[in-house]
């Protein structure tokens, strides 16, 4: 047989790892958005500075994925503070 040609490609895909800026207890609550990946466990603790999941993101070009991943990035710090937050009370 004979190999297919690639697909062409557009756009452009950024990810991140995020790490936990404070000690953090996983809650089973909490809601993953889709573009994350590599989550933990519900219950596990991670300790400040350790990694917590993969962040996805796409853009027209590399600056603009890189943007979203960056905004994204923001938006999982303050969902964690919020799960653990909602948590402790």
């Amino acid at each position: 047989g004979r190999l297919r040609r690639p697909a062409p490609v557009s756009g452009a895909r950024a990810q991140a790892v995020h790490y936990a800026s404070d000690a953090t207890a996983i809650p089973a609550s909490i809601d993953w958005p889709k573009w994350v990946a590599d989550v933990p466990v519900p219950g596990t603790c991670i300790a400040a500075g350790r990694p917590v999941c993969t962040i996805r993101g796409e853009g027209a070009n590399p600056q603009q994925a890189v943007a979203v991943v960056g905004q994204r990035c923001r938006e999982m710090a303050a969902l964690l503070r919020k799960t653990t937050a909602a948590k402790s009370d």
